[in-house]
């Protein structure tokens, strides 16, 4: 069994395997850790400064794999999601079949612990989303409702659609060409999966904003709604995940159409039914 099978995120395999994240005997990692390798700060940057998108990551990690705390309140743990460099929290690092592995999820490891890297799923997927060298907004969609129907993982609902816009807009921000666009190289995605090459990711995560990571988030569930035709459904979903973040952010950095109008006005979908 490889030593990170069980790590089924690239960024996170990727930080591991190039020693850019101190953890336990591949069990356990701190958030704050995490946060730090992602943003190259041990500061808290605001929502709008670069390496904010961060804090976004260290969301994840605590919602989806952080391990039980106990003692605390619902408000104090709430505040922690802020507040990743200073958190004492740890999250696992076996992503595979844990709570945060949610069906629906575009797949590009082979389904056990091995975790192994599948080149042919990959490059069939790339030709069908993908020109072969970029892969767009759109084309994350379509990869996305794939997924969601079975074909990449096991069928999902329209709360996963909403959680891989999310999790996708995380991979966006961090590996896009430049910052107008949405665009990112497939050759730069095949590296992190293959080889677990944080070079690119890095460079990426350092640059980029929580506020990046809302627009772009909106960006991917409008494109996926206008293959669904869902957008409000989809929209109402990103609300029940990220309303939390706008507590304590200091900024509305739940991405659905209520909390962020201005994010969607640019948006084009076919129906909002």
């Amino acid at each position: 069994m490889s030593d990170e099978g069980v790590i089924r995120c690239p960024a996170v395999r990727s930080l591991v395997r190039d020693g850019k994240l101190a953890n336990e005997h591949l069990q356990t990692a701190a958030v704050h850790d995490l946060v730090e390798a992602l943003s190259g700060e041990k500061r808290d940057p605001a929502p709008h400064e670069p390496g904010s998108l961060a804090n976004i990551g260290g969301f994840f990690a605590i919602v989806n794999h952080g391990l039980p705390e106990h003692g605390k309140g619902l408000l104090a743990r709430i505040a922690e999601l802020f507040r990743p460099r200073r958190t004492p929290r740890r999250f696992s690092l076996h992503f595979f079949r844990s709570k945060g592995d949610h069906p629906g999820t575009v797949n590009f490891y082979t389904d056990d612990e091995n975790g192994t890297f599948n080149a042919e799923r990959f490059a069939s997927v790339m030709a069908r989303v993908s020109d072969g060298t970029t892969l767009t907004i759109a084309g994350i969609a379509k990869m996305i409702i794939m997924a969601n129907k079975g074909e990449l993982d096991g069928a999902g609902s329209t709360g996963d659609l909403a959680k891989s816009a999310g999790e996708w807009a995380l991979m966006v921000c961090a590996l896009r060409t430049n910052p107008s666009t949405t665009d990112i190289s497939v050759a730069d995605l095949e590296r992190m999966y293959s080889r677990a090459d944080s070079t690119k990711l890095l460079l990426g995560s350092k640059k980029a904003t929580a506020l990046d990571w809302v627009k772009v988030t909106a960006q991917s569930t409008a494109a996926i709604a206008a293959e669904k035709t869902r957008a409000l459904t989809l929209s109402g979903f990103l609300h029940s995940v990220f309303d939390p973040f706008n507590g304590f952010s200091g900024a509305k950095l739940c991405p659905c159409m209520t909390c962020n109008p201005g994010v969607w006005k640019d948006v084009e979908f076919k129906s909002t039914s």
